[in-house]
């Protein structure tokens, strides 16, 4: 199973809102919300008053920073009007941290379960977590994926390499959910998806029956799905 419990290395529950460039990852809880801008302003206060022109980017960065996790990305900067060029100059003084090519972090900012679906899903430009990776968000069955599965609406020019797999797929409202702060495919969807990917047919009929059991379907629904997968890999 996916683990979630592990902390990422470079978190607060939330879901995904998509602008044109711009991805938050909204805070559910309002106590949650309020305690970034704190260590925001603790970060501001650290950079020496010489860098006057740093400190305003920070904290204009801060507003997406505290609705995703602390994470920006430099499509976050352009959108807020800071120059891309100041984010590895910030990283370079300490206020944030470097996690990946064109995602940087608040310095400091606490690691929490899920960071590393969500940081995929920054990676990738937008989309929801999926297969394999979905299933074991949602505790549907014993998966361990060698890579995270994103599932995106247009292709993205950059490969996954040995961390992210990518789906490019226009999924529609009714499949896609959020859960535990993270933009998911729906336990039905991700249970379809997986089966159509080869998973193990065992895991499949694992997680139908977790679905059922968890309340996420009906019965009828679980029948139907459970059908079409037999047709297509469980004859």
């Amino acid at each position: 199973m996916f683990d979630t419990s592990k902390p990422a290395d470079c978190g607060d529950q939330a879901h995904l809102v998509c602008r044109p460039s711009l991805i938050v990852i909204a805070p559910e809880t309002p106590a949650r919300r309020s305690e970034v801008p704190c260590l925001a302003e603790l970060l501001v206060n650290t950079i020496p008053k010489r860098y006057s022109i740093a400190m305003t980017y920070l904290r204009t960065l801060m507003d997406v920073a505290a609705l995703q996790r602390g994470f920006v990305t430099p499509e976050n900067a352009r959108d807020l009007g800071v120059p891309p060029i100041e984010l590895p100059k910030l990283a370079a003084r300490g206020a944030l941290d470097h996690c990946s090519y064109g995602l940087y972090r608040v310095a400091g900012y606490p690691s929490q379960a899920g960071d590393e679906l969500v940081k995929a899903v920054l990676w990738a430009g937008g989309g929801h977590i999926s297969h394999e990776s979905a299933l074991g968000l949602w505790e549907l069955a014993d998966v361990n994926p060698r890579r995270i599965n994103v599932t995106v609406p247009r292709r993205v020019r950059r490969e996954g390499g040995s961390t992210y797999r990518l789906w490019v797929d226009e999924l529609p409202p009714r499949d896609v959910d959020e859960h535990l702060g993270v933009p998911v495919t729906t336990p039905l969807r991700s249970i379809i998806d997986s089966a159509m990917a080869g998973t193990d047919p065992r895991l499949v009929r694992q997680a139908l029956d977790n679905a059922l059991r968890f309340g996420f379907a009906s019965k009828g629904d679980v029948e139907r799905v459970r059908s079409e997968v037999d047709e297509l890999v469980l004859a």
